[in-house]
């Protein structure tokens, strides 16, 4: 089985920036049905280690799961049914990932501050989140609106979160990408 991203998000290239390696527990926050990184995470991690495909949509997850039985390596793909606009609602021990995927979720809802928060709060310190979502275009294809953000008032959530931005990236030419690190929280 061959993973493709959508219009142009390459999965091979942000399982690089992400720093993906054998072992590692990763979520794919807001996977969607075609699961293009859910797999390809699936195949870096080997199955010592992990991978979520998270979505609010239960028949996203049941596409997930007709795919993942033809997929080689079907034991550490774990389907879990969350709303990321609500604190806490997610399965996923807290502090257990080492990376986290946020690929056009964002511009699905006004609630950013939440999902990055929840996102975070899934993170184990030092851990990594990938933020991919639509630049605000005026193309027939793009979403409008309100909830089509900005990369610098992604920024802005993130003090909340205990996320620290260290990089930005193009990941498509209609595509802006932030690679976020969790910080220890100070207590």
């Amino acid at each position: 089985m061959q993973t493709h991203g959508a219009l142009g998000i390459e999965p091979k290239a942000l399982m690089d920036l992400a720093g993906i390696q054998e072992g590692h527990r990763v979520a794919d926050l807001g996977c969607g049905s075609h699961g293009a990184f859910v797999f390809e995470a699936a195949r870096r991690i080997g199955k010592s280690g992990r991978v979520y495909a998270v979505d609010i949509q239960k028949r996203v997850l049941e596409a997930i799961a007709s795919k993942r039985k033809i997929w080689p390596t079907t034991g550490q793909i774990e389907l879990v049914w969350s709303n990321l606009e609500k604190y806490g609602a997610t399965t996923i021990p807290a502090g257990s990932l080492d990376v986290a995927f946020l690929i056009n979720v964002l511009n699905q809802s006004p609630h950013h501050d939440a999902i990055l928060k929840e996102a975070a709060r899934l993170l184990r310190p030092g851990g990594v989140l990938l933020v991919v979502d639509w630049e605000r275009l005026d193309a027939p294809f793009a979403p409008k609106g309100c909830c089509v953000a900005s990369p610098d008032e992604l920024k802005q959530y993130t003090q909340v979160a205990h996320l620290q931005c260290d990089s930005s990236f193009v990941s498509s030419p209609y595509h802006f990408g932030l690679r976020f690190i969790k910080q220890e929280e100070v207590v």
